[in-house]
């Protein structure tokens, strides 16, 4: 029976006497150089035939790869034996923990580490001295590879499908399926969080039943998921899992009948994180829709889901799977002022006008937005002073300036983020801007600015024709230039909100911190209940996309409502649209309409 690569690293590389320290004699340097580059070329082929492969012809594969690998390593060990005279000088322990806490402090992966110490080993001459910690770390990282390897073909044997593993992820797995009219419901590829400890009910038990409850009953379905994937959710309490399951189909080509396929992608976590994954329910949701049409779009131009359009997926997998890890841990529900710019103390810590530009471009964005700073603790406490005017659902779905985590990029439709820019950086790219599907603001504590996207009807133009570009560039087509329009989607901002300037004003005479919270609350409430007026108001009148309220109607409603000012008004459409979808262009129109229209006045003359 052949040995784990694990147990033939421990025999060949580390010697009969296991690793009881680190060898001086250059020679010895030089020499595991060649077992080192064995193990990358390992961990290389693993990485990409991703852990391993789906063909028919994979048994014979594995076979002849554990023939390779027990080559290269007795190989290594036929010539480490020779080097069995040479002394130790660390104690097996001192070593192990100098190394560890070097590769922790660099953040390198394990093959990072290795080729690190090659290219340094590689430059020296044979009377040079090689550095003690860096071998050690290569070392410890080989044998950190090797077992990751051996955990890789663990998994092949108990998932039978395609295992990539995730640096971060919220869920236990994430698991593609589709319908093959030979074979049935099949898995195509599982997608696991690094380090996390599976159970063996979900690879005996719940695997095998994801794609039998979730595409079975959809069998003849032929345009089910197709414009939008459609959502089921499922909590099974025997096996103590849930499941969020998003299925659907790729478009039929009619020249060459490809396409047609039925497809699914379910979320799996175990069933006491219920409660961390109802919250963010509504952006996962969202965010997952928005994946699966870029993977139909992948799937329309290929034709099947090969193995090149599964790896380009799993890229785009892994930006959601971490802002999902990072929802709902930062914020705590409730209105607390600790922390804040409202906190007693802290009413010097911003400009009072950018305070108020920034409440107000937050509350006009309904509640999205965008903290950028170089400082993570001036941004957390604009985070917190935002998240004031946010519900508690919203609070769920946003986070703070991530610190210590590798990934800090933009994570569309969150409510609001903090990123941390480099030193050098003071602005965020507008493609990155418009993949929200709301608008969004942009506050900057660099160089104090607050901006915005424009109003609804018109980002919404411009995200919808962004995101055809995506999916026009993923099925191979040609796209148009849309970065003009993109350099100009942010505009700043006035501070002339007579609604927030009255509120600050309030909250910053020397009240108790009881009587602010008050203020806040109250304040926050009326902008609902104000809204829910507006939203009757439009009821009553009958308007609605297609027929948008008369200028004199309008008039006449912000003038009972009080809303002379232009700012409070657009604060107040941003709400009334969290009330009832729809609101805005009920009342503004619909701008793609009115440019139709104005054309075809041009027209007639």
């Amino acid at each position: 029976m052949t040995k784990p690569l694990s147990q033939s690293f421990m025999d060949t590389a580390l010697g009969p006497e296991s690793y009881k320290g680190i060898p001086c004699h250059t020679r010895l340097y030089k020499h595991n150089i060649i077992f080192l580059e064995n193990v990358l070329q390992l961990a290389s082929k693993e990485e990409n035939r991703d852990v391993f492969s789906e063909d028919e012809e994979s048994d014979d594969n594995a076979d002849e790869d554990e023939d390779t690998d027990d080559q290269l390593f007795s190989n290594h060990k036929d010539e480490n034996e020779d080097q069995d005279n040479l002394d130790f000088t660390l104690t097996e322990e001192t070593a192990a923990m100098e190394a560890r806490a070097a590769m922790h402090e660099r953040g390198m992966s394990g093959e990072e580490r290795i080729q690190s110490w090659l290219s340094s080993s590689k430059s020296l001459g044979d009377g040079d001295a090689p550095l003690s910690n860096d071998y050690n770390e290569a070392m410890s990282a080989a044998a950190e590879v090797s077992e990751e390897i051996d955990m890789a073909e663990d998994a092949a044997s108990l998932f039978g499908c395609p295992v990539n593993k995730m640096d971060q992820s919220a869920f236990t797995a994430v698991v593609l399926s589709m319908w093959d009219n030979v074979s049935g419901p099949v898995n195509k590829r599982v997608w696991i969080g690094r380090g996390l400890n599976i159970s063996s009910s979900f690879h005996q038990k719940l695997l095998p039943f994801i794609p039998q409850c979730t595409l079975n009953s959809e069998v003849g379905c032929e345009t089910v998921g197709l414009e939008s994937a459609l959502y089921k959710f499922f909590v099974l309490t025997e096996i103590g899992y849930i499941m969020a399951s998003f299925i659907f189909t790729t478009p039929l080509d009619s020249s060459s009948g490809a396409g047609g396929s039925l497809y699914v992608i379910s979320l799996v976590q175990q069933l006491e994180m219920i409660d961390k994954y109802l919250p963010i329910s509504t952006l996962c949701i969202a965010r997952m829709r928005s994946l699966i049409k870029k993977l139909q779009a992948m799937l329309k131009k290929v034709g099947s889901l090969t193995p090149a359009v599964q790896d380009e997926f799993t890229e785009l997998l892994r930006p959601f799977l971490t802002d999902m890890s990072t929802m709902g841990i930062s914020l705590t529900p409730g209105m607390e002022l600790t922390g804040t710019a409202f906190s007693p103390g802290n009413e010097t810590l911003f400009d009072i006008h950018f305070l108020r530009k920034a409440v107000t471009s937050h509350l006009q964005t309904g509640g999205v937005t965008v903290v950028l700073g170089h400082d993570s603790t001036l941004i957390d406490i604009m985070i917190r002073t935002l998240a004031l005017f946010l519900t508690n659902d919203e609070r769920q779905q946003s986070r703070f300036a991530l610190k210590n985590i590798e990934y800090t990029a933009y994570a569309p439709d969150l409510f609001l983020q903090g990123l941390i820019l480099q030193k050098g950086d003071v602005d965020i790219d507008p493609e990155l801007i418009i993949q929200s599907e709301s608008p969004s603001s942009v506050i900057s504590l660099i160089d104090q600015s607050v901006r915005q996207t424009k109003e609804r009807n018109e980002y919404m133009v411009l995200h919808d024709q962004s995101k055809t570009d995506e999916l026009l560039r993923l099925e191979g087509l040609e796209i148009s230039d849309s970065k003009t329009s993109q350099k100009q989607l942010l505009h700043s901002i006035q501070d002339k909100s007579i609604m927030v300037k009255e509120l600050l004003d309030l909250v910053f005479k020397p009240h108790t911190r009881h009587n602010r919270k008050a203020l806040l609350t109250h304040f926050y409430g009326g902008l609902y209940r104000k809204a829910h007026v507006i939203v009757q108001y439009v009821k009553h009148l009958g308007a609605s996309v297609n027929n948008p309220m008369t200028d004199e109607h309008i008039r006449l409603m912000r003038r009972d409502l009080e809303l002379n000012c232009q700012q409070d008004f657009e604060i107040m459409l941003a709400f009334s649209e969290k009330l009832r979808k729809g609101m805005f262009t009920s009342l503004l129109g619909d701008p793609l309409a009115k440019e139709e229209q104005m054309l075809g006045l041009l027209g007639a003359f």
